[in-house]
């Protein structure tokens, strides 16, 4: 899962969402300096990742990947999946995108403090750019890959990624909704979140 996913699946409150945003840029046990919520966010990143990363939909996800992105596929179904997500929003929540993103925007100016470095230098542009939204398109995740790329030891084949996702786009979404829905329960019992779809 990348960004909107975790947002997404990080329910109402605001500082467990923050945690589960900067989950990945918070290393050890370095979360036991936050605040309860967000060190709870934290957690929940890590134990969101854990059930993506072994789920039957994943493993199948990066096999057309595997080629040319090697022990990195899983990066790029991580973007896969928030494409699907944020294309198909509606069956998700009845909250609008774009008011989402407004939401979540203003929640990390009202927590800015307690973002680690990294995420301080993004969150700028993440915002001005409306990123999150923009994943609802392919030039959204070409960018985020583009960037990815430059910035990480991401193998630079952003093209290729693009064209498996076009050609395999009814799949990769199926994949999404079978997660997204496998995960959900398991939120509610272990973690007390509640996920409410529309329908």
């Amino acid at each position: 899962m990348n960004f909107l996913a975790h947002i997404y699946l990080s329910g109402t409150n605001k500082q467990i969402q923050i945690g589960n945003f900067i989950g990945d840029f918070v290393k050890g046990k370095a979360y036991e300096t936050y605040p309860e919520a967000i060190k709870k966010g934290i957690l929940l990143h890590r134990a969101i990742d854990d059930f993506t990363d072994k789920h039957k939909a994943t493993k199948e996800a990066i096999l057309p990947l595997k080629p040319f992105f090697g022990r990195y596929s899983g990066v790029v179904v991580d973007l896969f999946y928030d494409h699907c997500l944020a294309s198909e929003w509606k069956h998700y929540t009845e909250i609008p995108l774009s008011n989402a993103v407004d939401q979540f925007h203003q929640n990390l100016n009202e927590h800015f403090g307690y973002l680690p470095p990294r995420v301080k230098q993004i969150v700028p542009s993440l915002i001005r750019n409306r990123r999150l939204e923009t994943y609802t398109e392919f030039r959204g995740v070409e960018k985020a890959l583009e960037i990815m790329a430059n910035r990480t030891s991401l193998p630079d084949k952003t093209s290729t990624a693009i064209n498996i996702l076009e050609k395999n786009r009814e799949r990769y979404q199926e994949l999404t909704s079978q997660l997204i829905d496998n995960l959900i329960p398991v939120l509610r019992k272990d973690w007390g979140i509640e996920i409410k779809k529309p329908g």
